[in-house]
């Protein structure tokens, strides 16, 4: 396999970093439905559910979407500093975390009991730690 080496001059590194931490970013997402595309703010998405092939995306303000594509395909797309998956059909946004019960569950913003996979505890408790 061959290696390429990419080398940038500290200006466009400057302006890679500016970019990537302007808040002016687009931070959208094109969710597509059975009759429909619709695009979505981040900053609105609550919590997705995975079942099976399908992803319901609940935002804020609107009716629940279904999208027929895989939990994960979307984990790798939303920042992974705000989204987590505490279990294996859960993908909640951090922002909107209500409370966090040590049985295992957190209650989201809009009451919606989410289930905390054990082996995802520890993690859900350093994120919780570090805001």
């Amino acid at each position: 396999k061959k290696n390429t080496e990419f080398k940038f001059n500290s200006m466009q590194l400057s302006m890679a970093e500016s970019y990537l931490k302007s808040p002016s970013r687009p931070r959208k997402i094109a969710l597509r439905t059975f009759e429909y595309t619709q695009i979505v703010n981040i900053d609105d998405i609550l919590y997705c559910h995975g079942d099976k092939g399908y992803t319901t995306f609940y935002i804020k303000d609107n009716k629940p979407m279904m999208v027929s594509k895989v939990l994960k395909h979307f984990e790798t797309m939303l920042p992974e500093s705000e989204f987590i998956r505490c279990h294996q059909s859960y993908l909640i946004n951090a922002n909107y975390i209500k409370k966090y019960f040590k049985d295992g569950q957190i209650e989201m913003s809009d009451g919606k009991m989410i289930p905390v996979a054990t082996r995802k505890k520890d993690v859900i408790q350093q994120f919780l730690n570090d805001i």
